[in-house]
This record gives C-alpha cells, structure tokens and sequence, in this order.
C-alpha cells in the first residue's frame, strides 16, 4: 500500500469512537435478553408443530457455495451476486452467506442420499438468512423457520405445507390470518404466460413507476407487488396465468383448493401472487396478519434439484418469517407465558451460599426456574432484586436454615413467610403453583 494511503487509512481509524467499534453491522440485529420470551415461543411452537406433523431436523451450514445459488436462483433474475453476500476463501473457492433454505436442503438431499432416510423426504430447519438490498451495500437478516417435503408432487403434500404453518401460527395464538393462493403454472404452460406478459408490460412501460419500468423484464413478481397507483391500475388489467394453465396444472389446482375447501380452510385466490424463479412450479402462497404483514410464504419447487445439477425430483415447501411473527403477537393478544414454577433463592453468609446450589440444582432438575443473585451479599440488596424480577416466591437459606435443614418460603404478593423443611421444598413451591 502506498505511503499516502497508508497515512489516509490511519486518520479514517483514528476518528472512529468507541461507539463506532461497538457497534452492530448494518443490516443486522442482536436478540436481546428483554425479547427471550418471544423468541422462546417460536421455538417452543416450532419443534412441537414439527413433530406433530412429523417433520424431521435438519441443519444446513451458514456458508454455501456460489455456484449453488448461481445455478439455481437465477433462472430469471440477472446480477444475483447483487443480491447475496459473497466472498472468497483462502483456496479461491467462492462462497456465499446463505439466502435461503430450500437450495442448502437440496444440497443435502443429494449428498447425503436422503431419499433412502425417506420417501418422501419431511424436514425442518431454524436459522438466520442474509440476503443483500440490490443497489445497497447492506445484508438484511431474517430468521426462518422452514418445512420441505421432497420426493412427491402429490397435492397432498402441497396442502401439507400450507396445514403446518397456520398450525404453527394457531399454536402462538395469532388470528385474523389470510391465506393467498394462486399457481406458477409449469414450463409448458407458464412459458406461453410469460411472452404475453411480457408484451402486455413492454407496452405499459409509461403508466410505470421508473422502477417498475426497469424490472417489468426482469422481476415481475416486485413489479406486481408495488402500491404505485399507476403500476396498480396496469396489474389490474394484466393477463393471468389461470387462463394458461395445462390441463395437468389445472387438475393439480382443482384437486389442492379441494382438499382445502374439505378441510375448513379460509384461503383468497391471488392470481397476481407468483413466484418468477424457473425452478419454482405450480401452488404458490402467502399467509398476511390482519395489518397486512405477511407471516409466510411456500410453494411447490419440482424443478429447482434439476437446476442445480441433479435429476428432477418434486419438492414442496414453506417457511415462517419469525421477526415478522414477533411484530404479530405483539400487535395481537401479547406473549401467553407458560407458568412454570418460579423462584427467586436468597443466601445469607458463606455456609448458606454454600448449601443454596444443593437446593437450587434439586429445585432446577425437578422443572422449577430458580433466579437468584448470590453474588450480592446482603439480605437487603437480594431482596431488591426479587422485587425487581417480580417473581412470586422467595426462598431465603441463612446460617440458621442450613443447620436446622430448613428453607424460609416468602410470598412476595403478601409478604407473608413460613419455614418449610428443605426436604420438602420442590413439593410445597409446586404446590404454590396449582
């Protein structure tokens, strides 16, 4: 690096502060302690939900191959190294933060052979995506919780897909949800759609926004999503793919709205809902909250493994956007806690700090939460505490407790206190409890 550089490089650090360092990278988020709870139901939901529609785990690295994505997402959309955080290993390889779930899975599917594991294959998976804003050096991240079945193109599994998730959003009590549905078409019947799309936006270009009119080739699946009034008004009157269907894309179709009609399914045909990727076929939704935020989204991808270097193999999934989740149940009922037995344990002096892991351990594998603050060593600053974490019981161990094998239980509500043989502590907070 040249002198001149060099020095510019020093004066550019020396102005950074300390904030400047501590500092989260822009386009991400930390998960702070005060949102544990929420996050916390969305798991507890999710491994539940999983296992009830017998999904198996699976875990896909967070870096991925380029060429992965590259062959497999850019079937229509150009430049999709814009849209993904890209950088090289020290052998040259070029990789990739992941995008998405759905290619990672594949990967798998095929070196590890999963189609022995199971026919079809039913997987889940948890994790943080990271995707960049094109024309913004900036990565959002976005945690998922995705389900995929792999190895059927029967529209049972396609409603599988959709069941799972407003299972998932029903066990976090969110309501008021609306289901969107429409179908991608195949390549024989999809291909006809898109020429006359084309054609019909090609001379619509004037009445567009100035984005929508560079994407309308492109990516016109943002352009239908845009609230411009004038790039709404030309959607309104653009072809659809329901009059281009296949006959087998059509029976497809029938038979899915049918199994959900015969299940009891609220759903809205959305023939403006399409997913523009090559790989991506037939069933497409979305499911929004009553303020328009959608929760999740799925389809059906029977072409995407053959688009990535393997055999075509059907697949079918969906996803739940767990932020956008959150901002749901915070909008709706608020966080339902499950009320396991809490405690807030108090020590005073050496012999009962000593003796308060023994009763704490018996109290934590016995399914009590046990808070505690030991390393304050006065009655009066511990006391603080319980009151701050609002916790209903107080357990209290001082020098006489330990030699009489007693605990003092405290109801923080009343204040009122007895002595209880230590012993018996896990059966008598419990019972506080019922």
């Amino acid at each position: 690096m040249p002198k001149t550089k060099k020095v510019q490089a020093k004066k550019t650090a020396s102005k950074k502060t300390r904030a400047d360092f501590f500092r989260v990278a822009d386009g991400m988020a930390d998960i702070l302690p005060k949102d544990e709870a929420w996050w916390r139901e969305i798991w507890r939901a999710g491994f539940s939900i999983s296992e009830c529609h017998n999904f198996h785990f699976i875990e896909t690295p967070v870096i991925e191959r380029l060429d992965l994505f590259v062959n497999g997402a850019d079937g229509v959309n150009g430049d999709i190294e814009k849209r993904l955080f890209v950088f090289s290993l020290k052998k040259g390889e070029r990789v990739v933060l992941r995008p998405g779930g759905i290619l990672p899975i594949l990967r798998s599917y095929v070196e590890h052979h999963l189609g022995y594991f199971s026919s079809p294959l039913k997987v889940f998976s948890y994790g943080p995506m990271f995707r960049r804003h094109p024309g913004v050096d900036e990565v959002a991240v976005s945690h998922e919780w995705g389900f995929q079945i792999i190895g059927d193109n029967d529209p049972v599994y396609d409603i599988q897909s959709i069941t799972v998730v407003l299972d998932f959003l029903k066990s976090l009590k969110i309501k008021n949800t609306t289901l969107k549905i429409n179908t991608n078409g195949c390549r024989v019947c999809r291909k006809s759609y898109q020429e006359k799309l084309k054609n019909y936006y090609a001379g619509a270009k004037s009445d567009l926004c100035s984005r929508c009119a560079r994407m309308a080739e492109k990516d016109i699946a943002s352009v239908f999503m845009c609230k411009e009034e004038g790039c709404v008004a030309v959607k309104e009157c653009a072809p659809i793919i329901l009059d281009y269907l296949c006959q087998s894309c059509n029976n497809h179709l029938k038979v899915l709205l049918e199994l959900i009609e015969d299940n009891g399914i609220l759903y809205e045909p959305d023939p403006y809902l399409i997913n523009d990727f090559d790989g991506f076929n037939r069933m497409v939704f979305s499911i929004r909250s009553a303020s328009g935020i959608e929760l999740a989204r799925g389809g059906r991808y029977d072409y995407l493994l053959e688009a990535i270097g393997g055999r075509q193999i059907p697949g079918v999934g969906s996803l739940l956007l767990a932020e956008n989740v959150i901002i749901a149940m915070q909008e709706q009922a608020g966080l339902r806690t499950r009320n396991k037995p809490k405690v807030f344990f108090i020590a005073v002096g050496d012999q009962a700090k000593k003796a308060s892991v023994r009763h704490m351990s018996l109290l934590r594998s016995n399914g009590v939460v046990v808070i505690e603050m030991l390393g304050k060593k006065s009655l009066k600053t511990q006391l603080k505490f319980a009151e701050k974490t609002k916790t209903p019981i107080t357990l209290l161990l001082g020098q006489k407790e330990v030699f009489e094998e007693s605990l003092i239980m405290r109801d923080m509500e009343t204040g009122a206190q007895e002595t209880i043989v230590a012993a018996e502590v896990v059966d008598r907070v419990k019972k506080k409890f019922k």
